[in-house]
């Protein structure tokens, strides 16, 4: 499970880092679009593990507060057959998924309980609906602990499947996961540690591990316990 707290071997590194950024940047540290439980995680095919609260899953900014939604694009309308919801982590929040007809109002596909509470909830709309933008509600109160989406599925009558290429949320956990390293989520950084050294794109901050998108493509981890250095480099 997540953990809010920066490890106080960061401290030193964090306040020389402070020192370097302009003022601006201090006092927003947004998280970067693609920081570990963005609602940009929720795009594209499922990628997460099943049943794991996992960075590459949506999550919410806290957990067990109640209303929340996350809202999903895709490239091309289509009259929808079915919707499916890919939950990862603690399913069965959703209550509600609406569509958005092109240049209308929000129409309701469908609300109610999941009571089958499984990784995959299937929706069939009732009623003729075309659409390429969707929102998905969520009480999360109703299932305790970050209730976790990984994608979800638009599928059109003609049996075309899509996932989102864009999404936004009421909220998003990405905030707390940049922690302290906030105002340089998403600028070219290079890091020293015990077992070497590391440049790339840091996307967040999650518990203790710091990560990086290294030029090569690669996801990397590194542990604060293991950070010897932080430093920002010119774009």
């Amino acid at each position: 499970m997540r953990d809010r707290r920066p490890a106080p071997t960061l401290f030193a590194v964090l306040a020389l880092i402070s020192l370097a950024l302009p003022a601006a940047a201090r006092e927003r540290p947004p998280a970067g679009p693609q920081a570990g439980w963005s609602p940009a995680a929720a795009t594209g095919a499922p990628d997460a593990a099943k049943h794991a609260d996992d960075p590459r899953a949506w999550a919410t900014l806290t957990a067990d507060a109640g209303a929340e939604w996350l809202e999903l694009e895709y490239d091309r309308a289509v009259d929808v057959g079915e919707v499916r919801i890919h939950q990862t982590f603690n399913p069965g929040a959703v209550r509600r998924v609406e569509a958005f007809e092109e240049g209308g109002p929000a129409v309701e596909l469908w609300s109610g309980v999941d009571k089958a509470r499984g990784t995959e909830l299937k929706i069939e709309p009732t009623k003729k609906v075309r659409t390429r933008r969707l929102r998905v509600h969520l009480d999360t109160a109703r299932v305790s602990g970050w209730n976790e989406i990984d994608a979800v599925a638009l599928i059109g009558k003609d049996l075309t499947l899509q996932w989102a290429v864009a999404a936004r949320a009421s909220s998003s956990y990405a905030t707390a996961s940049a922690g302290p390293l906030g105002p340089l989520v998403g600028q070219k950084v290079r890091i020293e540690h015990l077992k070497g050294t590391v440049s790339g794109t840091l996307r967040g901050m999650h518990g203790e591990l710091i990560e990086i998108e290294a030029a090569d493509g690669r996801t990397v981890f590194v542990s604060s316990r293991a950070l010897v250095t932080l430093e920002p480099l010119a774009r």
